[in-house]
């Protein structure tokens, strides 16, 4: 279940802090500064690292969907998942809470467990996990089935950094996951 309270929004282009919520020193909500120095670097990260103009993107473990959002904006197609019903609401309220502006591409939040969640395969040019792939139990079984739901290419390889999991070929000082290697 969310901590968060019914207003909580997690927007980058419309920050909002909320310094009087008890969720830790380091929570990245607590100030615009905070926000900007953990959320928006994030952001900034990931949309540096992808290959082209318009992906197919998925995020697992999208928590209160900021970084969906903004990808959405940039004009990808987006699905947020995670397994918190709670938190996929505030992804939405999110979402919901601002006009899109022009351009933007698509965006779903979904409720589910990307493990056993029936996806089709070779599907999406990204798959991302944020901050969360230390939730992940079964790590083989998804690094396996990341590899199945990305679009194969020539050349191409599933990447794992503290960030991002892609087919990009970037950026220098990934780690090689044996379990989505071509």
């Amino acid at each position: 279940m969310s901590n968060l309270p019914a207003h909580f929004i997690a927007d980058l282009r419309h920050p909002i802090a909320y310094p009087d919520l008890d969720a830790g020193r380091w929570f990245q909500w607590s100030s615009v500064p905070l926000i900007e120095l953990s959320a928006l670097d994030t952001y900034q990260f990931v949309k540096s690292m992808l290959p082209h103009p318009v992906q197919t993107i998925m995020e697992v473990g999208c928590g209160n969907g900021y970084l969906s959002l903004e990808l959405a904006r940039d004009g990808h197609e987006v699905l947020g998942i995670d397994v918190s019903p709670d938190i996929i609401e505030v992804a939405e309220r999110s979402s919901a809470a601002h006009p899109q502006p022009p351009g933007f591409g698509s965006l779903r939040y979904l409720c589910a467990d990307v493990n056993t969640w029936q996806a089709p395969e070779a599907h999406f040019d990204c798959v991302i996990f944020n901050r969360s792939l230390h939730h992940i139990s079964a790590l083989q079984q998804t690094m396996e089935k990341v590899q199945r739901l990305l679009k194969q290419g020539a050349g191409s390889s599933a990447r794992i950094t503290p960030t991002i999991v892609s087919m990009s070929g970037r950026p220098a000082g990934s780690i090689r996951c044996n379990a989505c290697s071509s």
